[in-house]
């Protein structure tokens, strides 16, 4: 399993803001970027501190796609009321323009919040970029 692929399933299993995940993100996004940047509390957890919140900021999680996808186009949606409690939650989508000018999803994800859903839907499409031909992942 990639670290991608692993990344994902941490991404789409979190009910909310995770600094751990947040700095798996920022090492990929921010290849300079080491644990030491990172503050730590007295048992060497990460702490919150100035650092990226991807998993917390629907900004944030903009910018990180914004970065590692420039030029696609995305979206995301909220479902806050729903019949069937497993669709609450929020879902993403990455698009770009094909070569005829029409748009094309190249991922969609499901998660609990709207950030998730963002940056689970970046690491499909990284995926799929990695490896095209991976069935499953669009």
């Amino acid at each position: 399993m990639s670290n991608l692929q692993a990344l994902l399933e941490r991404v789409e299993a979190a009910s909310g803001p995770d600094r751990d995940i947040d700095l798996e993100l920022a090492l990929i996004g921010y290849p300079h970027t080491t644990r030491e940047h990172w503050l730590t509390d007295e048992l060497g957890r990460l702490a919150f501190g100035s650092q990226r919140r991807y998993t917390a900021s629907l900004d944030a999680a903009v910018g990180l796609v914004e970065k590692m996808l420039p030029g696609r186009s995305w979206e995301v949606r909220e479902q806050k009321h729903s019949s069937f409690p497993r669709a609450i939650g929020a879902q993403a989508l990455i698009m770009s323009m094909s070569e005829n000018e029409t748009m094309r999803g190249d991922s969609s994800a499901r998660a609990k919040t709207p950030a998730l859903a963002l940056i689970a839907a970046l690491l499909k499409a990284m995926i799929y970029q990695s490896n095209p031909e991976r069935p499953g992942v669009e």
